[in-house]
């Protein structure tokens, strides 16, 4: 028996995905790390560096993904943070906006049409070709 694939890799479950808005354009990724570890003891934040992008307001964007069991803490009672920053030597506030998980079973992308729809359009785009008003 040479299965050695027995588990071992459970911290690549599910990533959820938060957004930052607000944040000082001066604070870097490593120093948000550190906020959101040290300050905030949340494990596991993944920083998308790519997602850092000045708004030209003097604040920046950012987006981070952390494991669904840390997700949980940033929905609730972390979902409005305050962290001192020393770039800035401020405290401010963070809200975080989450913005979908890797598996996609969030709010966000329930706006597609159910399955089943496409059968039975055959009616209802017959009877919107007949000028009816919109609802």
């Amino acid at each position: 028996g040479s299965s050695s694939s027995r588990g071992g890799i459970r911290s690549m479950s599910t990533m959820v995905r938060f957004r930052i808005k607000g944040l000082h354009e001066r604070v870097s990724h490593l120093e948000l790390l550190e906020a959101l570890e040290e300050h905030a003891a949340i494990e596991g934040v993944k920083i998308d560096k790519r997602s850092m992008r000045p708004n030209g307001d003097g604040t920046q964007s950012c987006e981070f993904e952390v494991p669904a069991d840390e997700a949980r803490l940033l929905r609730g009672q972390m979902r409005e943070a305050k962290f001192f920053l020393d770039s800035i030597r401020t405290t401010v506030v963070i809200t975080f906006e989450e913005v979908g998980a890797g598996g996609g079973s969030s709010g966000s992308q329930s706006r597609m049409p159910p399955q089943g729809a496409s059968a039975s359009s055959g009616v209802g785009s017959a009877l919107s070709a007949s000028g009816s008003p919109p609802p």
